[in-house]
């Protein structure tokens, strides 16, 4: 028999569990009643799972728990109308879940359907708890932790500000990027003004070099919104000692200049020296933009522009020099 022949494959135990749903169904009649046909299909999924019972025995492996669950899960997403069957099925579902967990045997991804489906069923407590027990056992994954966040977060729960710190100590700094945002984003609804500047200060440390580009961002934007153009612009040049930079987070501060009223061009010339320190030998708009700058700002000076495009010939490298030119000739006449 199949059974026999492949004892130990997963696929086969999935096929014969399976082929129970089309076995022995009932003749439809017109006596057939909504109530007779729910019990039906009753039965006829308890024999699937009594074969998937006799699987995860006989292969207790992550792959035939995972066939077992992916089987709960199709059921509870079939259409029904009948309460009764819907809520055997989420029962059943919950219950497999937790049988694979207890025996060590959930993968992650699979605790994030989880507790998707304990929060769907409003089963908060458990949800908590679930999500706990993910980070014990994956206690390195960003995942894991992002989503027993999410979840306190979800539920106003009191320990999320304990729960972070927990996570930024299990993570390290490569990759925790999402953890901070995450943190600064739910900071900025929740704490003061000061806890939240404190926890952007804080993540330009504990991140890597690469990601700290990204939180400067945020703490610019987050910085004007809160505190205005005078504390931004402090908190710009304090951000400005230490690199690196992305050219968006000079960009934002030249647009941040451009929204004042009395908007400038010595504050907006000190914006775009900056940002060409870094960027001036691989970005020919940025040169670009600062001519036109100097042209139609009120208190720009024309005659700067022969000097700047002088140092953008001699900075740009390889074919961005060509780039810059036919661009600087479309200005001149006017195309640009």
């Amino acid at each position: 028999s199949l059974q026999t022949k492949y004892a130990d494959d997963p696929l086969t135990w999935d096929y014969m569990a399976r082929r129970e749903l089309e076995l022995g169904s009932l003749q439809s009649t017109e006596h057939t009643t909504k109530q007779m046909k729910v019990s039906e299909m009753t039965q006829r999924e308890e024999r699937c799972c009594a074969v998937f019972e006799e699987a995860v025995r006989a292969v207790p492996t992550e792959d035939m728990w995972k066939c077992y669950i992916t089987f709960c899960l199709e059921r509870y997403n079939r259409k029904t109308n009948s309460e009764e069957l819907k809520q055997k099925r989420l029962e059943r579902t919950l219950s497999v879940f937790h049988k694979t967990h207890e025996s060590s045997l959930l993968p992650e991804a699979l605790y994030k359907q989880w507790v998707q489906l304990l929060l769907e069923s409003n089963l908060f407590e458990t949800a908590t708890e679930v999500a706990e027990a993910a980070t014990k056992r994956f206690s390195l994954s960003m995942e894991m932790w992002q989503m027993r966040l999410q979840v306190l977060i979800q539920l106003k729960s009191d320990a999320v500000t304990q729960c972070f710190e927990e996570a930024v100590k299990h993570v390290k700094s490569k990759g925790t990027l999402p953890l901070w945002s995450l943190w600064v984003e739910w900071s900025e609804g929740t704490n003061s003004k000061e806890d939240t500047e404190a926890l952007y200060r804080r993540s330009l440390h504990a991140t890597t070099p690469a990601e700290s580009v990204t939180m400067k961002e945020k703490y610019l934007d987050w910085t004007y919104r809160n505190g205005g153009y005078k504390k931004v612009k402090r908190v710009f040049t304090s951000l400005c000692e230490n690199r690196p930079f992305s050219l968006d987070f000079f960009r934002k501060m030249i647009q941040i200049e451009k929204e004042q009223e009395s908007c400038k061009m010595l504050h907006l010339r000190e914006y775009y020296e900056r940002a060409l320190r870094e960027f001036g030998s691989t970005n020919s708009d940025l040169w670009l933009d600062y001519i036109k700058e100097e042209l139609s700002h009120p208190q720009g000076k024309p005659e700067n522009c022969g000097s700047i495009h002088w140092r953008a010939m001699k900075m740009l490298q390889g074919d961005l020099v060509e780039d810059f030119v036919s661009k600087y000739t479309l200005l001149q006449t006017g195309h640009l």
